[in-house]
């Protein structure tokens, strides 16, 4: 082959590699495929479980009612010269099923209803002067429906077996009523318009709650 015709090709064939290298270097190259965009993992919404109901787990007896209190909250308050069967209903609700009875007239009461639970009774007489019913309480608590201890208290956290024996040298004698070695006295006050001074009541004695019980009348002057 000729030197010119060779030459020639030569000149052409690096005139073709330089235009791929130019055209390479400005972009028209074929381009690398895209990566494919990254997806955050789902994370889960924490499920939002409902706080459960609170539970009575303390009985507080005031002058004039009832309160059933759950984690230091009044859940319910039953009013002592309310319905009677409803104030059964709401203490069985917490304290199981009462034991009842029907107590004969005697020389001091006409014929009554008795409800009798562990350390809590509650007595409903017509001829009662106050209230729709009497309660007592003869501990300081009480097994619940699920067997868990309910607290019994008075209006400031008063309990059978405590010692009122200071509480009951400071208040003042119109609110207890004092025999022998014993003592009533009112814890609470209430029923002002009923003309006796009545409450809640602890029967101490010696100075140590016995048992309490609502609505309860000192120096009234009645014979039972």
């Amino acid at each position: 082959m000729p030197a010119s015709l060779y030459g020639e090709r030569m000149t052409r064939a690096l005139s073709a590699l330089a235009v791929a290298a130019l055209l390479t270097l400005v972009g028209c190259a074929p381009a690398a495929p895209a990566a494919e965009p990254s997806v955050a993992p789902s994370v889960a919404e924490p499920s939002s479980t409902p706080a459960p109901d609170p539970v009575v787990d303390t009985i507080i007896f005031r002058a004039e009612s009832i309160e059933l209190v759950g984690d230091g909250q009044v859940l319910a308050v039953l009013e002592i010269d309310g319905s009677t069967e409803a104030a059964i209903e709401s203490l069985t609700e917490v304290i199981g099923a009462p034991e009842y009875s029907l107590v004969p007239p005697g020389e001091c009461n006409d014929e009554f209803d008795q409800y009798l639970w562990p350390n809590v009774m509650v007595i409903n007489s017509p001829g009662r002067p106050l209230g729709s019913f009497n309660v007592r309480v003869f501990a300081a608590d009480s097994p619940g429906v699920e067997g868990e201890s309910v607290q019994l208290q008075g209006p400031a956290g008063e309990q059978v077996g405590d010692d009122l024996s200071a509480f009951i040298a400071a208040t003042n004698p119109a609110l207890v009523e004092t025999f022998l070695t014993s003592d009533i006295v009112l814890l609470d006050v209430g029923w002002l318009s009923s003309g006796f001074t009545a409450g809640v009541a602890a029967f101490a004695d010696g100075g140590i709650v016995d048992n309490m019980g609502v609505p309860i009348a000192v120096n009234s002057g009645l014979d039972c």
